[in-house]
């Protein structure tokens, strides 16, 4: 849970509802269009490449961030010996090679760690409730937002990413399985009262910003250490012993040596500066890639899914290379406004997808 913290820091408070009421209403509404158990399995199977590929990109993604945040530590003479310790040892003791699933009270425990966490550093930053949470900077509670911000832009990253991206993720898939009839509540519950507190509480640190040498920064540091290592956990627990399998015993470990080896060359080339640039080329993969593949590869057959063609593929890739510069401009040199662009562009590729697979569907015989 960083990116509202860069949104709010880069375009004020309005960024975060832009943020936080995609990644709500869409992880919520997976267990109503999920149709039920049988559905969620047929779409890990026929999708399975795509599906394993999301959770090594996952894992990946947070070895990069949980390294990056221990170097930066270093780099700036903190206290980077207990940060590390924390965040090694999570990583480490979540990714045992026993075929026993975890224990599904984990989830809870992790949920009220954070909130623990995230009220203690809250106690410390307003001084035991006598002042207010801190800003970021240029950035007032009064105000409501910094300047003006292109909502449009950022807007139609965050719908066709939050919206589209749940029905990549094996453990979104799983869950919906073994919910079966229940799934539209349960789904709808657990993303209303579970996952909404930890959205709400990015904005009550979004004042720390990369800050680790404070009491308050340490226990963020934890809070987020947690939350880096159940998501990693139960990734890697769905690739290898999921139901079934999504992916090697060897996947998961590779990817985490490949986040870790990306944060070492960005802090070696780059410096602490390269390290937010290269988390936002990160989270290009769930505002881009991914939901592309979703809307134009994988809806064409949502009723009876099947795996796309080698066209539908070329078109997917081919319009999200088409895409990926101005999405680049928008999100690392601030021209939001070019989002727009990148946005259709990857629609009207999708769009093409989908009706080169749906073509090949009418093709073929029962």
């Amino acid at each position: 849970m960083f990116l509202p913290v860069l949104l709010i820091r880069d375009h004020g408070w309005a960024a975060w509802l832009v943020f936080a009421i995609p990644n709500v209403l869409g992880a919520a509404a997976m267990g109503r269009v999920v149709r039920g158990a049988a559905h969620a399995r047929a779409i890990r199977i026929a999708h399975r490449p795509m599906i394993a590929l999301f959770s090594a990109a996952t894992i990946s993604f947070q070895a990069f961030f949980a390294a990056g945040l221990v170097l930066r530590a270093s780099q700036n003479e903190k206290p980077w010996w207990p940060v590390s310790a924390f965040f090694v040892g999570l990583l480490v003791a979540n990714l045992d090679l026993s075929r026993k699933h975890k224990d599904p009270w984990s989830g809870l425990v992790v949920w009220l760690g954070s909130l623990g966490l995230c009220s203690w550093a809250w106690w410390v930053l307003t001084a035991g409730g006598q002042a207010a949470l801190p800003a970021p900077a240029g950035v007032t509670w009064e105000a409501g937002q910094l300047g003006t911000i292109p909502i449009a832009g950022l807007g139609l990253v965050c719908m066709f990413g939050f919206l589209a991206c749940p029905y990549l993720d094996a453990t979104f898939l799983r869950a919906r399985e073994a919910t079966g009839d229940q799934g539209g509540r349960t789904f709808t519950a657990g993303f209303l009262v579970f996952f909404l507190p930890m959205i709400l509480l990015t904005a009550g640190y979004a004042g720390l910003a990369w800050e680790l040498s404070t009491t308050a920064g340490l226990l963020v540091g934890c809070h987020i250490a947690l939350q880096l290592a159940y998501t990693t956990q139960a990734h890697a627990e769905e690739l290898r012993h999921g139901a079934p399998p999504i992916g090697a015993a060897w996947v998961s470990p590779v990817a985490i040596v490949c986040g870790v080896a990306v944060a070492l060359a960005t802090v070696r080339f780059g410096g602490a500066d390269g390290f937010e640039p290269v988390y936002r080329v990160f989270m290009g993969l769930y505002g881009l890639w991914f939901p592309a593949y979703v809307v134009g590869c994988m809806s064409a057959s949502w009723g009876n899914p099947r795996p796309p063609s080698g066209k539908a593929l070329m078109l997917w890739a081919g319009s999200c290379v088409a895409a990926a510069p101005f999405l680049w401009v928008a999100f690392l040199q601030q021209g939001m406004n070019w989002a727009v662009v990148g946005v259709l562009i990857a629609a009207c590729g999708a769009a093409a997808a989908r009706r080169v697979t749906r073509a090949g569907l009418g093709t073929v015989t029962p």
